[in-house]
């Protein structure tokens, strides 16, 4: 080591002195060091280090140590009261929050209130529409007045009771910020023999706005459904009796054609007279899946498939002619049947049925009265008519005639065949007149197919005006229903934009007492200590609303027991509650699934026509239900809760800029500040007692009385104005300590 000091170490110096010119500063000041470096001095002797160099140096660490200490007992000090500041802003917070949960349990419950008298109106003019349960919508229908007055009721005293207790906001959260102070006094603070802590917050903006809720037109909904009733009920009953006409018309038809079976009808007689099956001869177990047109192929399958079968029962002369007459009548049938159709949709119908004659009065009136089917002869100078070609006394065919002219004289009755008109009248005469002919049951089904069409025109008649009278209730029930929602409760209380939370602590010990005092200079206090912190409410993802209203509603059960309206009510309400937590799908989802429960069931479909329509308008009105998120109180810089705390905010930030800067705290506006947050505490002093009964919701459907209180805490009920003047007073008090000594706030 020391062959490198007076060595390298001298050639080094030597260098830079080569280097340098000779009568320069920094040359003199190296032949100096180097004539130290080279001999013995007061910190390096032979063996390397001197015990004066030794002490030094130990002195240093000691007194860095004792500075480190000094250091650490003041930020741990700061650290400890901005943590109480802390505590106290979301303390003052959370008195916020918990007005504003309230807020939103009172809007909760009007919308809901507001929902299911709306409800009640849509579901009564849906009850209109189905006779069987047109008096159950006259109940509901007056219960949903009822409720709608329930609601104003509620929502009067909700607001009167929520604008007493957002008065006494600034009182509740210095209040709360105090015992939340006091509370922190242990622990190091506890352990020091420094002051206690006070503390106090400060809500931005210090007056709220008045909570308002607009005008109900409740008594619009009533007038709207209670002018239109009566007329639908009319046309909804009239509607339904032309239903059922025309569901017993085709009830009546399709046993004739293949309800009876296997008894007489046309699909019985159509197996066992033309050995029809399969395709040409179908079989419907039920009227629901049956319809018109499967008789009309039925039967027009059948005349073809008669006339191609048709045959002599034997070889006698009367069997012949009889047969010859049946297929001039099943042709005439076969043709005429395919002229008959069967139109029909979801809201029209239309049928033709040609109907055959059952006796030779009716066969008159058709074309086989005049038809030339029928061979002439002429025999010693008269004219003589046949039944048919085969007839014994045909010699020669001398042209055709018809019955008409037969009736009218212009031929002789053969006297081998003795055809008459009368003969072909009686081919269809029997089995059109007793049960075992398949033309009684086709008559029976052409008949009912007529009665049915009537039926559905006066159904359509009626139906189309309770539809044209329920979609003007609905679409005026929907207007009202936006007007309804637009008036909401919105709430901006004292400290919505945040609160200041602000602990002093006097004579605060840094821990020092007795400890090196000849070392360092050290005072054993700290003097009073000041910290702020500022606190903001956030939205609450959770589904606290929902458990709010669950836990509120809880043990309440009806007084009475409930009918049919009470019952129908009280579910929809239940769904309306449980909705809220999915939006409007969830309400509409409970709508429907209350509709479901309603047997609307009816012959016209009006009911279920109308719950869809219901249905339909609720879901393109786009309402936003209650918002039942709870608010939790989240630490944030200061200047941001001031920044929209109004004239107060504005002096907040003035002062804390001049201590930012170092500049000195005004006392001033530190004065103006608690004076005012003072005023504002002590003016909500008288809004409070023991218990605030915020509201009472009755429910007339169901006899049910739900009180809304509010018990205040302990440490609420035991404090006074005085308690709280005292407080302040304490602040003010140090207000000029504070402005000469400042540390950073936050």
């Amino acid at each position: 080591m020391r062959r490198f000091f007076e060595g390298q170490g001298r050639q080094a110096y030597k260098a830079k002195e080569t280097r340098l010119p000779k009568n320069g500063f920094f040359l003199r000041r190296t032949r100096s060091a180097l004539r130290t470096f080279d001999g013995l001095s007061l910190f390096r002797n032979e063996k390397g280090l001197t015990t004066l160099a030794m002490a030094l140096a130990l002195l240093l660490c000691v007194l860095l140590v004792l500075s480190s200490l000094r250091i650490y007992g003041i930020q741990s000090q700061s650290a400890a009261i901005q943590d109480v500041a802390d505590a106290v802003a979301l303390a003052a917070q959370t008195e916020v929050a918990e007005f504003m949960v309230l807020v939103r349990l009172c809007d909760a419950l009007i919308l809901s209130f507001s929902l299911l008298g709306v409800f009640a109106c849509g579901v009564s003019v849906v009850l209109f529409c189905v006779p069987g349960c047109q008096l159950l919508g006259e109940k509901v229908f007056e219960q949903g007045k009822a409720i709608f007055e329930a609601q104003d009721k509620f929502a009067e005293r909700a607001v009167s009771a929520l604008n007493r207790l957002e008065r006494a906001l600034p009182f509740l959260a210095a209040l709360k910020g105090a015992e939340v102070a006091q509370a922190n006094g242990g622990g190091m603070a506890a352990s020091s023999k420094g002051g206690a802590y006070y503390g106090l917050a400060v809500l931005f903006p210090l007056s709220g706005e008045h909570i308002t809720r607009g005008d109900s037109s409740h008594a619009d909904f009533g007038n709207v459904v209670e002018g239109q009733k009566d007329a639908l009920e009319q046309n909804a009953a009239k509607a339904e009796e032309a239903a059922n006409k025309a569901l017993e018309a085709k009830r009546e038809a399709y046993h004739h054609d293949c309800g009876l079976a296997p008894e007489y009808c046309m699909y019985e007689r159509a197996s066992t007279l033309a050995a029809m099956d399969g395709e040409l001869n179908p079989y419907f177990a039920s009227v629901d899946s049956w319809h018109f047109s499967v008789a009309l192929d039925r039967a027009q399958n059948y005349y073809r498939a008669r006339l191609m079968q048709e045959s002599p029962e034997s070889m006698s002369l009367e069997a012949q002619k009889q047969s010859a007459l049946r297929s001039i009548f099943y042709r005439y049938a076969s043709g005429k049947l395919s002229e008959g159709y069967v139109r029909e949709s979801e809201d029209h119908f239309e049928a033709y049925f040609p109907l055959l004659p059952r006796n030779t009065s009716e066969m008159s009136q058709t074309e086989l009265y005049r038809q030339r089917d029928y061979p002439l002869s002429i025999a010693a100078g008269d004219i003589l008519i046949h039944a048919w070609k085969g007839c014994p006394a045909l010699n020669g065919v001398d042209g055709y005639g018809s019955l008409e002219e037969l009736d009218q004289g212009s031929y002789q009755i053969c006297d081998s065949c003795n055809f008459r008109s009368s003969d072909l009248g009686k081919v269809a005469a029997a089995s059109s007149s007793i049960e075992n002919g398949f033309e009684f049951h086709y008559r029976r089904v052409a008949e009912a197919a007529e009665r049915y069409e009537l039926a559905q025109e006066e159904l359509r008649s009626n139906a189309q005006l309770v539809k044209d009278q329920v979609g003007g209730l609905l679409d005026q029930i929907g207007s009202l229903t936006r007007s309804l929602f637009s008036k909401r409760l919105q709430a901006k209380p004292s400290g919505w934009a945040g609160a200041i939370g602000i602990v002093v602590r006097s004579h605060a010990d840094s821990g020092f007492a007795g400890l090196a005092q000849n070392l360092i200079a050290s005072n054993s206090e700290l003097g009073t200590l000041l910290a702020v912190s500022g606190a903001t409410l956030l939205e609450d993802q959770g589904e606290e609303g929902t458990t709010i209203i669950d836990e509120l509603l809880a043990g309440f059960q009806p007084k009475t027991v409930l009918g049919d309206a009470g019952q129908t009510l009280l579910k929809l309400w239940s769904f309306l509650l449980k909705g809220y937590s999915s939006g409007q799908a969830g309400i509409v989802q409970g709508l429907q699934n209350l509709l479901d429960g309603i047997p609307l069931l009816s012959t016209a479909g009006l009911g279920q026509w109308a719950a869809k329509q219901w249905v339909a308008t609720m879901e393109g009105l786009g309402l936003e239900p209650a918002k039942l998120q709870s608010l939790k109180p989240v630490l944030i810089n200061t200047a941001r809760v001031a920044a929209r705390g109004g004239e107060l905010g504005d002096s907040y930030l003035s002062l804390k800029s001049r201590a930012l800067s170092l500049s000195g705290a005004s006392s001033d506006l530190s004065l103006t500040l608690l004076e005012k947050a003072e005023q504002k505490a002590m003016d909500g002093v008288h809004q409070l007692g023991e218990r605030i009964e915020v509201a009472r919701l009755e429910l007339p459907f169901a006899d049910i009385e739900i009180p809304l209180y509010i018990t205040l805490p302990q440490f609420l009920t035991d404090a006074s104005s005085d308690a709280v003047h005292s407080l302040f007073s304490r602040v003010k008090d140090w207000r000029q300590e504070l402005s000469g000594s400042v540390t950073p706030w936050r």
